[in-house]
């Protein structure tokens, strides 16, 4: 290795497989000196800047079936069946509550349901809407 290019292209696969950390690739440059400290500098902005474009090219995971209609009609299905769910628990409390006493904390979780359900049906139904336009 003789020059800056030579020691990134020998440097950069050991970077990017995590057998060497950057300070250790500059440690070895130094106890080696065969490369000024301008020169190491320079190989260890290249590999960082190799290292970061590569990260840019990785595909990360998408979420693009979130976005489909079978989804919403799914997430629909799915409002449908706890928001009743819900209800029946609400009304069966309602009913338990006439003959025994029942707290209020009781009644909290199948009203939330009902609520959360029933936006959830509002904002898929409105998107397989507007999807259908």
């Amino acid at each position: 290795m003789k020059t800056v290019k030579e020691a990134v292209d020998h440097y950069l696969p050991k970077k990017m497989n995590d057998e060497m950390s950057l300070g250790e690739i500059r440690h070895e440059l130094q106890k080696k000196g065969d490369f000024s400290e301008v020169e190491i500098n320079s190989i260890c902005l290249n590999i960082s800047d190799h290292e970061l474009a590569s990260l840019g090219e990785k595909k990360a995971f998408s979420f693009e079936f979130l976005n489909h209609t079978i989804f919403s009609y799914f997430m629909i299905l799915a409002s449908i069946a706890i928001f009743v769910f819900s209800y029946w628990r609400f009304n069966n409390l309602t009913k338990l509550s006439a003959i025994t006493e029942v707290s209020d904390a009781d009644f909290f979780v199948p009203i939330v349901f009902i609520i959360a359900s029933s936006l959830f049906l509002v904002r898929h139904l409105i998107r397989v809407i507007k999807r259908k336009r």
